[in-house]
């Protein structure tokens, strides 16, 4: 009963009454009142609006943090890993392409900004994955911070690392 009003569920409504937030809501719910551990949870927010998809974002992010309870999830929708993941696994065909603290990933790639990328990565002998005008590449001891220097930095979302991981949108092969 906490959870629904919580939750601002009407208890007197039938599920199919209930919009796609609040079933998504319900199901919270459900799984709360179990008092479990570990949540593994699919695509959770998919086909949400973006006011319910926050609340239920808020919801995870807050039995994690007053449960310590471990929240396991899959989602296309990187920013919201971005908001409350501290871990992020890639599978790219079914392999682990990726397993990381949400905070080291900056130190594994960095999104580029420059004028002639191609030239740069043969130069540092380094793969590089064309997204608009920049370049994701991966860091490493040859991606010395002068050459990196010689670039403008651009911010790195969990999306880049993805299209990386994924082989780009156009690959640039290291000589």
């Amino acid at each position: 009963g906490q959870y629904l009003s919580s939750f601002s569920i009407d208890p007197s409504k039938k599920l199919s009454q209930l919009s796609s937030g609040m079933k998504v809501k319900l199901s919270l719910a459900i799984a709360l009142s179990h008092s479990a551990e570990i949540f593994l949870l699919d695509e959770p927010t998919a086909g949400l609006d973006p006011i319910v998809r926050e609340q239920v974002l808020e919801i995870l992010e807050r039995l994690a943090r007053e449960r310590d309870a471990c929240i396991l999830f899959s989602s296309h929708i990187t920013q919201d890993i971005e908001k409350i993941a501290s871990r992020v696994l890639f599978l790219v065909d079914g392999t682990i392409a990726l397993d990381a603290d949400i905070k080291t990933l900056d130190e594994r790639f960095v999104k580029l900004r420059m004028d002639d990328s191609h030239l740069l990565l043969k130069q540092i002998n380094q793969k590089g994955v064309i997204l608009n005008d920049r370049y994701i590449i991966l860091k490493n001891a040859d991606a010395t911070s002068e050459m990196l220097g010689l670039c403008e930095r651009a911010p790195l979302l969990i999306e880049d690392v993805l299209i990386f991981l994924n082989g780009g949108v156009h690959s640039v092969p290291a000589d």
